[in-house]
Formats: structure tokens, C-alpha cells, sequence
């Protein structure tokens, strides 16, 4: 009996382990696919953890060590972020670039990429 929980504790631990590891290969090709507002609400939170940082510096929270390691890398998180920010926004620009369509309703111009229109609010998809 003994030997069977002990068992089935390592098997646990063992799948706590491994499971972020084997989720984290396949996060390259989602990323691709992750929306413009939620990369730009990310950069916005990396912003915040690195002004806490800083706070908690200058109450003693942590060390200059400590802060250096931390701070440096959500500065790495950060460019990679902004490098993403920048080629979906490409993306996204060009596949924009078509033909011009127009509200149902109201007739304004819209993008392509827009779900509502701005003036009236009428669903484009």
C-alpha cells in the first residue's frame, strides 16, 4: 500500500515537473496568433512589474543584485515583446492593404482588420 502512494506521489511530481516543459514547445507557433491588443496589454504589465522593481528597491525589498537580475529580465521580455509588437504590426498592416470596404449601415470607410464601425457600432464580421 505504502509503496503504491509513494508511487503514485513520484508519478505526480514527475508530471509537475515535465508538463510546463512540454507545454513550452509548442507556445512558438501559438504566438503567432496572439492579438495585437493582448501583446500591447503584456508590454503594458511588463511596464508595471518593472516600475514595482524599482519601487521595491528603493524600500530595501531587494537587493541591487537581486533587482539587476530581475529587471534585466523583464528588459529581455520586454524587447522581445516590442520586436513582436513591431513585425505583427507590419502584418497586420499589410493585410489591410486591399481594397477599401464600408460600414452596412452608415457607409464610413473601415479597415480591414476593424470589427465594429466607429461611427455607427455595427458589426463588419
Amino acid at each position: 500500500m505504502m509503496t503504491m502512494v509513494m508511487l503514485l506521489l513520484t508519478a505526480g511530481v514527475c508530471g509537475w515537473v515535465i508538463y510546463p516543459l512540454l507545454r513550452s514547445s509548442g507556445a512558438e507557433s501559438a504566438e503567432a496568433d496572439v492579438p495585437l491588443h493582448e501583446l500591447s496589454h503584456e508590454l503594458i504589465r511588463l511596464g508595471r512589474s518593472l516600475e514595482e522593481l524599482r519601487f521595491d528597491l528603493e524600500t530595501d525589498r531587494l537587493s541591487a543584485e537581486e533587482y539587476a537580475r530581475l529587471a534585466a529580465e523583464l528588459e529581455r521580455r520586454r524587447e522581445g515583446l516590442l520586436s513582436r509588437l513591431v513585425e505583427k504590426g507590419k502584418a497586420d498592416a499589410a493585410h489591410d492593404k486591399g481594397p477599401a470596404r464600408r460600414c452596412p449601415s452608415c457607409g464610413k470607410k473601415v479597415s480591414r482588420s476593424d470589427r465594429f464601425c466607429s461611427a455607427c457600432g455595427t458589426a463588419l464580421r
